[in-house]
């Protein structure tokens, strides 16, 4: 029998799909509207690459689906 994962994750910049470097039973699928830093980050918020801003009294709402048949 065949098995199917479906993401559904419209509007999200980056994805994220990763395992257990020592052999996992498993893969992650994650939506991501932002990146770890990398190991030449100076650490700093403002510099942070793929950070989602909004301005002071605004919102932000998003979701994904995810489907496994």
């Amino acid at each position: 029998s065949k098995s199917c994962v479906s993401v559904e994750c419209g509007g999200f910049p980056y994805l994220g799909i990763w395992s257990n470097a020592n052999g996992g039973n498993f893969v992650c699928i994650e939506p991501w509207y932002g990146i770890t830093d990398s190991f030449a980050s100076t650490g700093k918020l403002e510099e942070k690459k793929g950070i989602q801003k909004i301005s002071k009294g605004q919102t932000f709402k998003c979701g994904y689906s995810i489907e496994i048949e």
